[in-house]
């Protein structure tokens, strides 16, 4: 869930996500347009730049999450294959 009002975006895993803040990505039928964050609180990115586009499923992030590094070494960093990166908004 996106609040406009206090820039959180609620979602379903956080995990990929660092807590001090930084670029997340929203995935529109494979397209993929950045927003920043600054912190993490439970299930939700605070401060967040921009809340996602109209028809977006996904709230991912690729660049500096914590499992980068494994992607990059298996190869799959350009989809983000590696599943702690990846949260659903609701």
């Amino acid at each position: 869930n996106w609040n406009s009002g206090s820039s959180l975006l609620s979602i379903l895993d956080t995990s990929g996500f660092n807590p001090n803040g930084g670029q997340g990505w929203y995935n529109q039928s494979g397209t993929l347009s950045s927003f920043t964050y600054a912190s993490i609180s439970g299930l939700a990115l605070v401060g967040v730049s921009s809340g996602p586009p109209v028809g977006v499923t996904q709230a991912l992030n690729r660049n500096g999450s914590f499992c980068h590094t494994d992607a990059t070494a298996a190869g799959t960093l350009t989809t983000c294959a590696c599943s702690s990166c990846i949260g659903m908004t609701k």
